[in-house]
Parts: C-alpha cells; structure tokens; sequence
C-alpha cells in the first residue's frame, strides 16, 4: 500500500472513529481557563459526496474525508465580549488524491458596549485568516489562495432619537496561481440613524468602496436608505436599498441587501437573505453578484433540529470576458445534540447553474454527515 492510500486510510478510519465516539461521549468541560475566558478544543469529523469537484461542466465527483480540530476561546466580561479560533481542516480525496491538503483557519469576532458616562457607544470588531484550497465558481476548478479580512464598526448614541454609525472593512485575496489577479477590497461607510419608535430605526447612508487588482482599481459611491430592528411584531432584521455608481460602468446600479427573520412560533422560524453588490473578481474583471434566499429552521425537540432553504442568484461579469450566469440552489440540514457538548449533523444540497460560459453550465450535489465533541 502507498503512502497516499495509507494515509486515506487512516483519515477514513478516524472521521468514521470520531463520529461514532461522538454518540457515546459524556458532557465534558472547558479545556482550560485562561484569564477571564475559557479555552475549548473541537474535534471535528466529516464525511462529504461531491457530485463536481471543479465546478464546471465535466463534473467529475469525489468522496472527501475530513478531520477538524480547533481550538475555541471564549470570554464574557461585563459588556465586552470575544470568541477567537485557530482550526485546521485535513481533507482526503478518495479518487483525485491531488486534491487532497490541509486548510488553516484564524479567525475573532470581539464585541462590547459603553454606556456611562453618556453618551453611549457600541462597537463590534470582527478578523479572520484562511490558506485553503477551493472550488471557484468564476474559474470553474480548485484554486489555492490565503484569505485575509478586517471589519468593524461602532455606533454613537446623539441624542434620544439619533445616533452616528462608522464602519470600516477590508479583505485581501492572494492567489497561488500566478495567472489569476490578486484583489484588495476596501469600504467606508457613514451612517445616520433615527429611531422610529422603541424597537425599529431608520437609516440613511454613503459608502465609499475600492476594489485594488493587479493592475487597476475599481472605485464605486453608494447611496444608501434602510430600517433596522423590530419591523413588525414577529418580524425582524435590516433591510437597505440604494444606488451605487462606479468608474468602471457606464451608469448606476441597483443595490440591495436584506436580512430578515419570521419568528411563526416558538419552534418555526423563517429567514429571507440577500443582496446585490460589486465582488471581486479572480481575473480583475467588473462584477457583480445578485442572490435572494429563502430559509426555514425547525426545531423538532429538544435535541433535533432542521434547516432548508431555497436561493436564487445572478452573476455578471463585464469586459471581453462577458459572462452570465444565473444560479438556482436548494437545501437541508438536519443537527443532533447529543449530550451538552457533542453534536452529529446531515445535510444535503444542489445548485445548477446556467451559464453562457459552456465550462461553467452544470448541476453539483453535496451530501455530508459530520458531526463535533467540545472539550
């Protein structure tokens, strides 16, 4: 046997030890404490069919075998609240064995509130690293690239019915490949908000955004109107609608985002995401993405949940290299608890996708069954 197939072997055998020890392992606590915090390790495991590894029109499929450890730190200090992790992915391909690598994940969501003295002041910081391998839609196969991110934002209380918000992001995508153009992503944004009543604001707002490639930079202005809060009594979230006009098109596009959740009993829940804005491009080209979702959560029991959705997208992509794509997806995922700490998943999907580019006009199918201990 070669090194490739015992090393498959043994990934197998552990995600397939690691799922079921999952159903007979008791609640454990924290790994250990660490100042005012709590550090944990995840030990993940996954086992995942997919019908079209390159996404494109060959669809050539895969079983993949994953083990995930991460480590977990949490800390709930007053008003100030962090998560950071550091995890790792070992994917095996059971046929396309050059597909197979280890994935690294860095990632922080910090959080916190200042109310005395007035006037009062929230703010939320959010970073994360990932060196993976993907499948790129746009390049239709796997592509290698780091991933870095950077966003925050924090919002000024005025008076009674005002209040100020800034916010600021980046993200960087550098790609192994040398052919492909490595992009930064650059916004600020600025934002008044009225509060309508106790639980719905109003806002309006400018973004400023550039889009840095190789060779050029793409900058856009958008005007921007929204609500945020309790919308109706059993529906919340934001909802934004605005104009942005950019120096690489000829003219202003629409521009939307959406985040809304239906709350129809304790146990039943709907969701309706989405939005239409510039993304970057692997081939700095001028692009833009439209997507709208529509997502259901059921909880059967105490330990038995679900969530399906529904989405329909559009991508456009200008330039010599025009392209068009529009994208219907479906699907559903079912989580067990078991215990306080361990947890066993399935879940289900598939996309097709219609696109002018003949490489990129196809079906995919995922199917997975993983599951997660937390020490």
């Amino acid at each position: 046997m070669n090194a490739v197939h015992a090393s498959r072997k043994r990934l197998t055998v552990l995600a397939t030890t690691a799922l079921a020890f999952l159903t007979v392992l008791p609640s454990a606590q924290a790994l250990t404490d660490l100042g005012p915090g709590a550090l944990y390790l995840d030990i993940g495991a996954e086992v995942e069919y997919d019908s079209n590894i390159l996404t494109n029109s060959e669809e050539i499929d895969d079983f993949i075998f994953r083990a995930i450890p991460t480590l977990v730190y949490t800390q709930d200090r007053g008003l100030i609240h962090l998560n950071a992790t550091a995890g790792t992915s070992f994917n095996e391909y059971s046929d396309q064995s050059d597909q197979s690598g280890t994935d690294i994940y860095l990632g922080f969501d910090l959080s916190g509130m200042h109310r005395e003295p007035a006037p009062a002041v929230s703010f939320s910081l959010s970073g994360s690293f990932a060196d993976e391998a993907t499948a790129s839609r746009e390049i239709a196969t796997r592509i290698e690239l780091e991933r870095i991110s950077l966003s925050g934002s924090a919002d000024f209380d005025l008076s009674e019915k005002t209040a100020f918000r800034a916010s600021a992001g980046y993200s960087d995508a550098d790609y192994k490949e040398a052919v492909l153009s490595d992009s930064e992503d650059v916004h600020a944004r600025a934002d008044l908000l009225y509060k309508y009543s106790e639980n719905l604001s109003l806002r309006a707002g400018y973004r400023y955004r550039e889009i840095r490639y190789t060779d050029r930079t793409q900058e856009s202005d958008t005007v921007i109107f929204g609500a945020e809060g309790g919308l109706t009594e059993k529906v919340s979230g934001s909802i934004e609608l605005g104009f942005s006009d950019d120096d690489m098109y000829d003219g202003t596009r629409f521009y939307y985002s959406v985040d809304l959740s239906w709350a129809a009993d304790e146990n039943t829940s709907f969701t309706l995401s989405g939005s239409r804005d510039y993304t970057p491009s692997a081939i700095g080209a001028n692009a833009a993405s439209t997507d709208l979702r529509l997502g259901m959560s059921q909880r059967f029991s105490e330990s038995l949940s679900g969530t399906s959705y529904v989405g329909l997208g559009r991508y456009e992509r200008g330039g010599s290299l025009d392209r068009r794509d529009t994208i219907f997806d479906i699907g559903l995922r079912l989580s067990l608890q078991v215990g306080e700490n361990a947890s066993v998943y399935a879940n289900a999907s598939y996309e097709d996708r219609d696109s002018n580019s003949a490489v990129s006009d196809y079906g995919r199918i995922l199917m997975a069954l993983g599951g997660s201990i937390r020490f």
